[in-house]
Order: C-alpha cells, then structure tokens, then sequence
C-alpha cells in the first residue's frame, strides 16, 4: 500500500502556483507606499495597498481598502492634521514644518508598516522573481490624487461654515 495517497493526486503546475507572484500586473512596493504616503498622507500609501490588492486580482479587499482609507482614514488624518497644525501655531508657528514634517513621517512610517504586514512577503516575492513594479509617475499620480481628496476634507468645514454666513 502507497504512504502518501495524495502524491498522484496533486498537479505540479497547481503546486507550483505561488499566490504572491501568480499576477504579472506590476505592484507599489514599500518605498513607493513610503513616499506616497509622505507626499499626501497616508491616504496615497492605503491606495497603493488597495491597488496592490486590485492587481493581484483580490477585488474585495481592493474595494475594502479603498473604502477604508477614503472614508476613515482620510478624514481622521485631516482632522489629526488641522489638530496640529492649530496647536502648533498657537504655541510657536515657527516651529510649525518641522512639526507636521515629524508628524507627516511619523504617518508615512505607519503605513509603510501597515503594507509589511498586509503585504511585504508577497512583495519581497515578486522582487526575487524580478516581477514588474509600478513607476514613480504612478506613485506621483497615486499622490496627487490623495492631495486632492485631502484637500477636499480639509476645506471643507471652511466652506461649509462660508455659506452659513
């Protein structure tokens, strides 16, 4: 009698088939999350994670992570922001940069750290297996995109108490 009954039952293309590097869709890695997230919040790092997801063809957890991050972590973030900022400026405006820089690097940090987590094995894959990664015009229109909606929870509150008046 055999001792492995599952041996012939297995296709060797289907084991092989590694699920971090299965998509030939290019992926952000941590740096790109990193600056994108220094750039306009950790707003541009979580749709990196989330196109990430998309590319590898987890369609749920790419809207998942889209929809957290536009509305959950974007508004906390302006509100994190707008907080400092008065603080800061109530108290010393001149040390106001380097501040929101810290608090800025401080964010950037927590989703680089959040995209190790969720995705670093996979990511560190795909590098060994010399897969595409994404450029860094993406990253800049990824971030230029995050600016626009953060700029858009930030000014709101303004506006809305402008047409009060």
């Amino acid at each position: 009698m055999e001792d492995n009954v599952y041996a012939r039952a297995t296709d060797p293309a289907v084991a092989a088939l590694d699920q971090a590097t299965h998509s030939s869709l290019p992926h952000f890695t941590l740096m790109a999350m990193f600056v994108g997230s220094l750039l306009a919040t950790p707003v541009a790092g979580g749709w990196m994670i989330a196109l990430n997801y998309r590319a590898r063809g987890n369609r749920g957890w790419a809207w998942l992570s889209l929809a957290t991050t536009a509305l959950l972590i974007a508004p906390v973030v302006a509100f994190v922001d707008y907080g400092a900022m008065a603080i800061s400026y109530n108290h010393d405006p001149s040390r106001m940069p380097l501040q929101m820089g810290a608090l800025l690097s401080l964010q950037a940090a927590a989703v680089t750290a959040i995209g190790y987590f969720l995705k670093g094995d996979e990511l560190r894959a795909r590098h060994e297996r010399g897969l595409p990664l994404r450029s860094w015009w993406a990253v800049c229109s990824v971030s230029v995109a995050a600016a626009a909606l953060l700029l858009v929870y930030l000014l709101a509150p303004a506006l809305l108490a402008g047409l009060r008046a």
